[in-house]
């Protein structure tokens, strides 16, 4: 993407640049120590030069858009993406042909958007050029053009499929309308009035995300593109991923925060499952019911997954724990006893088997020692949840301590 980053320094690797939310002023730091993982555990998938956006094929290999500003050169250059094989270590640079600023990637496993299945689609702004190109790179690794250079867009950002089946993608530097894409062909889907750089689905409700890196906010609009909600504002930095439904992850928007990925809980709460990264420049969830992250800044993908070891209440000191304190099955409130090892921000939450956010219990500093919480059986809406299973999940700094409610009428 033109504009997108700024050049890291290849000769000391202990200094990075670092740009927030992507102005024109920039910080440099000092990378200290690898990624942690607040109730997760972070490892290295791959390392690679100037990761950027990521996009998974059906077979698990990963192909990742790049950005050569990292390698000291510019936004817009001419390069190769590169794609690393299913369960990560090892990567090949992608495509018999180099494409112009692929820094934007999406898998097209049916072939329905590029016209062969199996393709990765890649758009980006050519170098001076006022257009937007969107190629596809087929299976044998050959080159085509699918749209543009084109007035229609400047600067295709990012990818995302949406419930109806479209492939929608923003515009950034353009006039601000979602395209769609279709058989090669795109055509303008609806227009929010700003440009915005990310764009998400809901899994279930179709809801559209999009997020202003430039006005630090993310907006929900409706599957036909009618503003519903500001989100979020005040969130600095670049890529979002909505959970996939799973018991991990549930249906929580989660952010790259620069340095951190966060848990958006609601407008004004949210958690931190990782930080210490270096430059965040997209999430996206993959194979392993895990979170992947391009470390810009690092010249790395990691792997983010809930820890085996904190699944089930623990009984160390050192541990987080969370446990049944009264009868079950129960049919009214049931009560929760929360063991904090010492101060520290705490979030306890109540999830369906299918992942999805029911009520919150906790949420803000806990002190050191024994707390007694209680789920009256409601959700955040104050309706009377089905009898069956759930799950209370109490998450710190910590770790993780989960435990099971059996609802009954």
């Amino acid at each position: 993407m033109l504009g997108h980053r700024a050049s890291k320094s290849r000769a000391t690797v202990s200094l990075f640049v670092l740009v927030a939310a992507f102005p024109a002023a920039l910080v440099v730091h000092t990378a200290t120590a690898a990624p942690i993982g607040h109730g997760y555990v972070v490892t290295t998938y791959d390392s690679l030069p100037d990761p950027m956006a990521l996009s998974f094929g059906t077979d698990g290999s990963l192909y990742v858009g790049r950005d050569n500003s990292g390698s000291g050169g510019g936004n817009a250059d001419t390069v190769r993406i590169h794609r690393i094989a299913p369960g990560g270590g090892s990567h090949i640079q992608y495509g018999a042909a180099p494409t112009a600023d692929p820094d934007a990637v999406i898998f097209d496993a049916t072939g329905a958007y590029s016209g062969v299945a199996g393709s990765v689609i890649v758009g980006g702004r050519p170098a001076a050029s006022a257009s937007g190109v969107i190629s596809a790179i087929r299976p044998n690794q050959s080159v085509v053009t699918l749209a543009g250079p084109s007035a229609g867009f400047v600067n295709p950002s990012d990818f995302a499929i949406d419930n109806a089946g479209r492939m929608l993608f923003t515009d950034f530097e353009g006039t601000g309308a979602v395209q769609q894409l279709s058989g090669g062909t795109n055509s303008p889907f609806f227009s929010p009035g700003t440009s915005y750089r990310d764009i998400s689905v809901h899994p279930t409700t179709g809801d559209v995300y999009l997020r202003n890196t430039t006005a630090n906010t993310i907006r929900k609009y409706s599957s036909t593109g009618t503003f519903i909600a500001t989100v979020v504002s005040g969130i600095t930095g670049s890529a979002m991923a909505i959970g996939t439904g799973s018991s991990t992850w549930g249906t929580t928007l989660y952010v790259g925060n620069g340095t951190r990925i966060l848990r958006l809980n609601s407008a004004s709460s949210r958690d931190t499952i990782a930080s210490n990264f270096v430059s965040i420049s997209n999430i996206e969830f993959g194979p392993g019911d895990a979170l992947y992250v391009s470390d810009f800044g690092a010249d790395k993908v990691y792997r983010i997954q809930l820890s085996t070891a904190a699944v089930e209440p623990v009984s160390r000191a050192s541990a987080i724990r969370l446990a049944i304190a009264g009868a079950q099955p129960s049919s009214g409130a049931t009560r929760l006893r929360l063991t904090v090892p010492r101060t520290s921000e705490v979030s306890v939450r109540v999830f369906d088997v299918n992942g999805r956010e029911v009520a919150t219990l906790w949420d803000g500093v806990a002190s050191a020692g024994e707390h007694e919480v209680s789920w009256s059986g409601r959700d955040a809406g104050g309706r009377a949840s089905a009898p069956g299973v759930y799950l209370a999940r109490a998450i710190s700094t910590d770790g993780v301590a989960t435990t099971r409610i059996v609802r009954i009428r």
